[in-house]
């Protein structure tokens, strides 16, 4: 710990205005870690159990839960991961933070559009996350994480981009105040910087593929027992400022509520919500205009687990107003799969995905909003298409070879919902204006990728993706197919 407060240091030499803030607010975090420690050193050990299995680490970091450590020997990193500040341990302390690197080549970017920019490049990204955790007796809570994302040059289409740089800044920074309700049921009051992770991150994620991450800042309130959660919220997005500290747009707000319900882990779940999403200026299908939008949506699922079928289907509607016309658009999403009680456990599936697009440029409108998906998870890891005015028909196999290693192969043939809509990225971005061909059919992608958890720290992944381009890219302009290979490591504690 005391290496990564030099390294925070030397990072924040030489930063002003909020840029040093942000910077100063990673420092803190670090050397606070280097503090702790000493101090969890000196606590009184007393008799201690056995120390447990600790709890899993969560994409997420402020949802694990470090005082199941309590009462036990601890010893390397986990001596950071629970320190009591008091003899009676109602005070206390957890540290953690994450380093990833993952290098990226591609061949062909965007189907190599424009012709006039590069579209073959090697690079490397780099992120640092660190966060402090601290709980004063049940009921009141502060958590803070920062980061630090960057990468060396990148000379495709939009070079160094918001997802790809976050120079130094405070990714949350909040205070939780924990009431009990009624049978069971906890209440908490969560104001400040705050991520989200809902469901199947089909619509709304923090987005953890990306080097930077999405951030939101106001308040939400989580009603939650053992089988049951709901989280009401009211923000306002927070856009990454590359080089500056990141401040909320006052242009994108977003509120809602999501619910799940699954009384057990291996039992099939539920979730429900609904979204408001208000922003200043938008454009579909080469419509500009402010954009008021409800998403109602409903999702059922059954966890994957051997010798039995596993599924998960989703269904969102959304109405709304965009410069001043009716929004009607939906979204299906459905995967079946089976996993065999046979060597390797192999899993097998088949999905469809379908998301609405727009009849005719200008009027009302049928293109739907993918809102803040993680899209990288869904319609190819190679992250050329969005969901919107999209249909794809994936299928796909995994073998896990060892509780630790295992890899998979799956395939995506793709099409638009209506060819006289654009063609998506996966930011929202038009790749391709509607009208501009006359088939639909955009192409099929490959994923083979291979994951080796080499300890509860260290995670390796490998990936290569390959996407055909197809006769609606080819009628509309460059139509290079895409290759995306990248090694990627996860040093988490």
């Amino acid at each position: 710990m005391t290496t990564l407060g030099l390294v925070s240091r030397r990072r924040i030499h030489g930063l002003r205005g909020s840029r040093g803030a942000a910077a100063a607010s990673l420092a803190a975090v670090a050397t606070l870690g280097a503090t702790a420690v000493g101090q969890a050193a000196q606590v009184p050990s007393g008799a201690v159990a056995a120390s447990p299995k600790p709890p899993a680490y969560r994409p997420l970091r402020q949802d694990e839960n470090w005082h199941a450590l309590a009462g036990t020997s601890r010893t390397g990193i986990d001596t950071v991961k629970y320190m009591p500040l008091r003899e009676d341990e109602a005070i206390w302390l957890s540290l953690g933070g994450e380093a990833r690197l993952r290098g990226e080549l591609w061949d062909g970017f965007r189907f190599g559009n424009p012709p006039t920019a590069a579209a073959d490049d090697t690079f490397l990204l780099s992120r640092l996350r660190l966060h402090g955790d601290l709980h004063v007796g049940p009921h009141v809570r502060a958590f803070v994480e920062g980061i630090t994302a960057w990468t060396t040059e990148r000379d495709l289409v939009g070079g160094r981009r918001a997802s790809d740089v976050d120079s130094a800044d405070v990714a949350q920074a909040f205070v939780d105040l924990r009431a009990p309700l009624i049978d069971d049921y906890n209440l908490t009051l969560r104001p400040g910087r705050q991520q989200f992770t809902f469901g199947r991150q089909r619509l709304v994620s923090f987005l953890p593929w990306s080097n930077s991450l999405r951030a939101w800042d106001g308040v939400s309130a989580i009603v939650d027992n053992k089988g049951f959660h709901a989280t009401a919220f009211l923000t306002q997005f927070v856009p990454v400022q590359k080089y500056h500290f990141n401040d909320v747009s006052r242009g994108i707000n977003f509120g809602g509520v999501h619910t799940t319900w699954q009384p057990n882990g291996a039992r099939p779940g539920i979730d429900a919500y609904a979204y408001w999403l208000h922003r200043d200026v938008a454009t579909f299908n080469g419509t500009n205009g402010d954009e008021e939008r409800y998403t109602f949506g409903l999702r059922a699922w059954q966890p994957p687990a051997g010798g039995r079928l596993d599924y998960d289907a989703e269904f969102a509607w959304q109405t709304g107003e965009h410069a001043g016309n009716d929004i009607a658009a939906l979204m299906v999403a459905a995967q079946v799969g089976h996993t065999f009680e046979a060597r390797w456990s192999p899993r097998i599936w088949l999905g469809f995905d379908y998301a609405s697009g727009d009849e005719r440029s200008g009027g009302d409108v049928q293109t739907f909003n993918q809102l803040f998906p993680l899209g990288h998870a869904y319609l190819g890891y190679l992250d050329a298409i969005g969901r919107q005015n999209i249909i794809d028909a994936s299928a796909g196999v995994e073998l896990r070879l060892t509780d630790t290693f295992k890899t998979a192969l799956d395939g995506h043939a793709l099409w638009l919902a209506d060819s006289s809509d654009a063609l998506y990225d996966v930011g929202g971005t038009v790749l391709r204006a509607g009208g501009t061909a006359r088939s639909r059919f955009v192409g099929v992608e490959l994923d083979w990728t291979v994951s080796w958890q080499v300890d509860r720290h260290l995670c390796l992944l490998l990936g290569l993706s390959y996407l055909t381009a197809g006769t609606m890219v080819e009628q509309s302009g460059p139509s290079d197919d895409t290759a995306f290979a990248y090694m990627q490591s996860t040093l988490v504690f």
